[in-house]
């Protein structure tokens, strides 16, 4: 366990841009495994450009991860053209997001505002899940913004293993 800690450390010391990818990854997958919440309330409520914000949401992030990958080659200066694809595309989700979660409050309000039953409750779990792709894409945000920070904060983080050394160690002979 104490070597697999130490490897992860020396993974993140050379590369802290694993840090927002798994924090998107996570975004995603949660996003992901909650979408039959967020298509029921696309069917039931049938809101202004519900089913396109979804839509963005999913293909911004499937593709913000693609970007961000691209974008910190291994062993190579950041591509910055690719770095700022990925935070067009980290902001086109969360607007997506936002636009998504005000269809479905116009949707409701002109109802004469049903928060209640069946159909509250899909609209508050849809609502839900929105915000917290909203956070978790603003985590990101934040992440890569403060990158060189504590990219430079985890350099200074000592990995090196101890040798036990007693001194005696024998000459070798290479003169035959």
């Amino acid at each position: 366990m104490k070597n697999f800690l130490r490897r992860t450390l020396i993974t993140l010391k050379y590369r802290p841009s694993v840090i927002a990818l798994v924090v998107f990854l996570a975004a995603f997958v949660v996003y992901s495994f909650n979408y039959f919440s967020v298509s029921t309330a696309i069917n039931t409520y049938h809101g202004k450009h519900m089913g396109l914000c979804s839509f963005i949401v999913f293909l911004g992030s499937l593709l913000g991860m693609l970007t961000l990958i691209n974008a910190f080659p291994k062993r190579k200066r950041a591509n910055i053209p690719m770095l700022v694809i990925a935070c067009v595309l980290i902001a086109a989700v969360i607007a997506a997001d936002i636009g998504y979660i005000v269809s479905v409050m116009k949707v409701i309000n002109d109802e004469n505002g049903i928060w209640h039953g069946e159909v509250g409750d899909i609209a508050k779990k849809a609502i839900s899940i929105m915000t917290s792709d909203i956070v978790m894409m603003g985590v990101v945000a934040i992440l890569l913004a403060f990158m060189p920070l504590y990219g430079k904060l985890l350099k200074k983080i000592k990995t090196n293993v101890e040798i036990d050394d007693n001194g005696e160690l024998e000459k070798i002979d290479i003169e035959e």
